[in-house]
């Protein structure tokens, strides 16, 4: 599954480690993915891999659009 989202200076829900890993790629602004310990900066043309399993939060200091793959199984909106 593929979804497109726009990111304006908000920061999603924690997400407990997840059964399969994410993918986030920015198009444009600035993306970042808080993991246990750091932090990755993601900008224009970046992508990153949350392995399965492993705690994050994501945020965009800034107005960004990301292109965000997962599997059906994953609910973007933090809910169980």
């Amino acid at each position: 599954m593929a979804a497109d989202s726009t990111y304006r200076g908000g920061k999603s829900v924690q997400i407990t480690g997840t059964t399969s890993d994410e993918f986030f790629f920015v198009l444009s602004g600035k993306f970042i993915v808080d993991l246990e310990g750091h932090s990755v900066e993601l900008l224009p043309n970046q992508g990153f891999v949350v392995p399965k399993g492993v705690m994050h939060c994501t945020r965009a200091p800034e107005k960004s659009i990301i292109l965000m793959v997962e599997t059906a199984a994953i609910v973007p909106t933090g809910d169980t």
